[in-house]
């Protein structure tokens, strides 16, 4: 989209926020991503990518039969319980999520290039190449 297409949305959203808004650091970034992948595997998602940042999440992942939103929730959830053991305080996702369908093999490539492009320096970038690289073998 151009630049500055979304500035009167963001605007908007902005003024419905009861609270400020949550800006997550690098730390708390991959704690809560790495709560995120590992609640999804838990519940048998077949995870691609996932990319969070300060502010938002991507994700690309197969949910076969399951309820998106539910297996999404409860990630976040998990994520959100992770962050509070360690001290972090106030709301921090918004509630449902945004699920658009892949329709063939070109989109699922273009959306996992796009995420990827998230993976910059200040976002936890993690793919199904790495693996559950922090759990014990054990835990799983």
């Amino acid at each position: 989209p151009p630049a500055g297409s979304g500035r009167a949305l963001h605007a908007h959203a902005c003024g419905l926020l009861k609270e400020p808004p949550v800006q997550l650091d690098q730390n708390q970034r991959e704690i809560a991503g790495r709560a995120l992948v590992e609640m999804l595997v838990q519940q048998g998602i077949e995870i691609i990518t996932l990319c969070l940042d300060e502010i938002h999440y991507h994700l690309l992942a197969r949910f076969r039969d399951k309820q998106v939103r539910l297996c999404v929730g409860r990630a976040k959830k998990h994520a959100y319980h992770e962050l509070r053991n360690r001290g972090f305080g106030g709301k921090l996702w918004q509630r449902g999520c945004n699920v658009v369908p892949i329709t063939d093999r070109p989109h699922q490539l273009n959306v996992f290039a796009y995420i990827g492009r998230h993976g910059d320096a200040s976002a936890w970038l993690w793919t199904f190449r790495e693996g559950l690289y922090w759990l014990d073998d054990e835990s799983m």
